[in-house]
């Protein structure tokens, strides 16, 4: 089985009164939070770990503190200035990611929160652990150690400083499971396998992103209140982005929450341009369907669950482009099929509100104003020779 290690690094000196969990001390915000000024007053902001209420462990020096579940799997589940109540954590993730012969996994982590903008405490019970991650086996604590040397310059220094910086690093332990090694086995020709080009989870807007924005309201906007990926539009007006084809690219899928968004075939989707002709697929959240338009004609689907964030592909078989949704990206569900010749392929990806032929028109008809969310774009290759 894959063991995978994680070393979390506090370069503060830290007092632990013992390394079995059990017999960590408790965690009390009011007693540990550190009253001074830290950037005023000479403070001695000691680090230590605890056990909290809930039984999670928190590592805190009195000003700062992260808090970590162990069960069902290490993840963070909270990062906060204790001074000011400050939570700079937004959305539980792995604790990190790696890639093995191609397929990408996530080491820690959980998953199953509803909506990654904020995270709100009662939602933790609920989080699972991913059956194809890396668990958490076990942890210890150990100097810190230098990772790389350093050359002081004493010249620019107020005072000689050791190296490494004095205190403790956190070193969790993970592994495979026979759980996470049946579901890798069953996903070993699916997307999970391929050449994963592009990653996009919209934090911002890449540069390889060419935005188009109707003018037909003065709101519509692939960026909405700052946020890249989030589309304030009238319900029958044109708002995407295009961004060129990898070389090698099989298979395009965007993950997409409808909103509030009332369009048809204006419905927010994906679509890979050609020279003469969009081939794309998209949401109708009017009338809770999706639609997969060929070139020609539009292919309309029941079966889209209102305010429910769904993934859409389009993938480049030989010479037929399949169109297909799923909620939970495993199973999938045909929307429609088109035959390309082999040797014509797509110049570039198309992600937002197209019109009903993928193209860049508003319907007379405009609607009402209203918003949805493109939350991750990828670009996919093959899957390798040593997974087949």
């Amino acid at each position: 089985m894959k063991e995978i290690t994680t070393i979390l690094i506090l370069l503060l000196s830290l007092n632990i009164l013992s390394i079995g969990q059990n017999r960590l001390p408790a965690f009390n915000k009011e007693d540990q939070t550190i009253k001074q000024d830290w950037l005023i007053d000479p403070v001695e902001a000691k680090a230590k770990l605890y056990n909290n209420s809930d039984g999670n462990l928190v590592f805190s020096n009195g000003i700062v503190s992260r808090t970590y579940s162990l069960s069902p799997n290490v993840a963070t589940i909270g990062l906060d200035h204790l001074q000011t109540n400050e939570s700079f954590l937004r959305s539980v993730r792995p604790e990190a990611e790696i890639q093995i012969d191609g397929i990408t996994f996530s080491v820690g982590g959980l998953i199953g929160q509803p909506i990654h903008n904020y995270l709100l405490k009662e939602w933790i019970s609920d989080l699972k652990a991913d059956p194809a991650s890396f668990k958490f086996t076990n942890y210890r604590i150990e100097e810190t150690k230098a990772r790389f040397p350093w050359k002081k310059r004493l010249d620019w220094m107020p005072q000689d400083m050791p190296w490494p910086a004095p205190g403790k690093e956190v070193i969790f332990n993970y592994k495979l499971d026979s759980e996470a090694l049946e579901v890798l086995a069953g996903r070993a020709l699916t997307d999970e396998s391929r050449v994963l080009f592009i990653n996009d989870q919209f934090a911002k807007l890449s540069d390889s992103w060419k935005r188009f924005e109707s003018d037909a309201d003065g709101r519509n906007s692939f960026i909405n209140e700052g946020k890249a990926g989030e589309i304030m539009a009238l319900a029958n007006t044109a708002v995407f982005a295009d961004q060129k084809i990898a070389k090698g690219t099989k298979v395009v899928l965007a993950k997409i929450n409808p909103g509030t968004d009332q369009s048809t075939s204006w419905g927010p989707g994906v679509g890979l341009v050609f020279d003469n002709r969009v081939v794309k697929i998209n949401l109708r959240p009017k009338q809770n369907q999706f639609g997969f338009f060929d070139g020609e004609k539009e292919n309309q689907l029941d079966g889209m669950i209102a305010g429910k964030p769904v993934w859409l592909r389009l993938e480049m078989d030989g010479d037929k482009i399949h169109g297909a949704y799923s909620y939970n990206k495993i199973e999938w569900v045909k929307v429609g099929e088109v035959s390309i010749p082999k040797n014509i392929l797509p110049n570039t990806v198309r992600v937002g509100k197209m019109d009903w032929m993928g193209e860049s028109s508003d319907n007379r008809d405009k609607g009402e104003r209203g918003r949805c969310l493109i939350e991750v774009f990828q670009m996919l290759g093959d899957i390798p020779n040593s997974i087949k």
